[in-house]
């Protein structure tokens, strides 16, 4: 479980790197981004996997009040749940917000009760 933590960007995990990364079967809740991603934030240049996890209860300043992926390599969202995130600007969109990237998939997900959107 990763909660209650506040940071600049991504207030529950930033993850920066050129290494392939993946997230599988935890809990992100709770935590609090002053700009983008409350719950996550990915900025990589390779491959990343999210899988089975459960972002509740995140905010952010910015957009992707759950996660916010910036990724020129695949990224795999299948089997999350995206419920009661929130992002404080009322511009600023969805709970997962891709804001470039290419080959990123969403599959089997729910969002639920998520101010702002879904997915943006």
């Amino acid at each position: 479980i990763i909660e209650d933590n506040v940071a600049g960007a991504g207030g529950g995990v930033f993850f920066h790197s050129t290494a392939t990364g993946s997230l599988i079967d935890c809990v992100v809740r709770n935590n609090k981004s002053n700009f983008y991603g409350g719950g996550l934030f990915i900025r990589s240049e390779t491959p990343f996997t999210l899988r089975r996890r459960r972002f509740e209860g995140n905010q952010s300043v910015g957009g992707g009040s759950a996660a916010f992926v910036e990724s020129g390599e695949p990224v795999e969202i299948s089997q999350c749940t995206f419920v009661g995130n929130a992002v404080e600007r009322s511009y600023e969109h969805g709970s997962l917000n891709i804001a470039w990237g290419r080959n990123i998939s969403v599959t089997d997900s729910t969002f639920e009760d998520n101010e702002n959107g879904a997915l943006y």
